[in-house]
């Protein structure tokens, strides 16, 4: 929480999901693709931002995940992780004799976090799966 309550920079944070960054590791390729992607992102990232407009506010950013054709390990949970960075801050009208300060992250809260996602099946013709973060 900053100080003073009035201080509500418009934040954008950058964040990337990378999936199974150790199975990469080890030469074996990623269970998943990223359907929701930018140009310059490989198959296993997606990247993107997100704007905070003041304190307290909450913002998400979505994105699709395939399961790869022919996976026999389905049951096994598919570690995801999320870094993420502050891009920019933008201050509203200066209203105080405060100079012009610049939000950080907390520096003894990690900047990176690993969840891990399962996927659901459903039996249809299609043999569609799904992910759910």
């Amino acid at each position: 929480r900053a100080n003073p309550h009035t201080y509500n920079p418009k934040i954008t944070i950058s964040c990337t999901l990378e999936a199974e960054w150790h199975r990469r590791k080890l030469g074996l390729p990623s269970r998943v693709v990223f359907l929701e992607k930018n140009e310059m992102d490989q198959d296993f990232q997606s990247t993107g931002t997100l704007e905070l407009r003041g304190q307290n506010k909450k913002a998400c950013y979505k994105t699709k995940l395939r399961l790869q054709e022919g996976i026999r390990d389905k049951l096994r949970a598919i570690p995801i992780e999320v870094s993420v960075a502050i891009q920019s801050a933008k201050r509203g009208k200066r209203q105080s004799s405060l100079p012009q300060l610049v939000p950080i992250l907390d520096s003894t809260v990690p900047n990176k976090t690993i969840t891990e996602v399962y996927s659901q099946f459903t039996a249809q013709k299609s043999n569609e799966e799904s992910m759910h973060l």
